[in-house]
């Protein structure tokens, strides 16, 4: 649902779950994706994803960098 830019309430509305179980998948998913699958990429495309659950002052930031086509 990220790829089509659903926000994160957005996919918290649409499956019925909460906003920590996306969030936990997401920090999940992207720690055992840290490493590329190529050495070097001609171009990326970089997408920023924040959000904050409960204190503002406390903010979950994550970095995409999807290959651009």
């Amino acid at each position: 649902m990220l790829v089509r830019v659903s926000s994160i309430r957005d996919i918290t509305y649409t499956l019925q779950i909460s906003t920590g179980f996306v969030l936990r998948a997401l920090l999940s998913y992207y720690k055992t994706q840290l490493a590329p699958n190529e050495e070097h990429y001609d171009q990326v495309q970089v997408d920023e994803l924040y959000s904050f659950v409960g204190n503002k002052k406390d903010l979950d930031f994550v970095c995409l960098l999807p290959e651009k086509e």
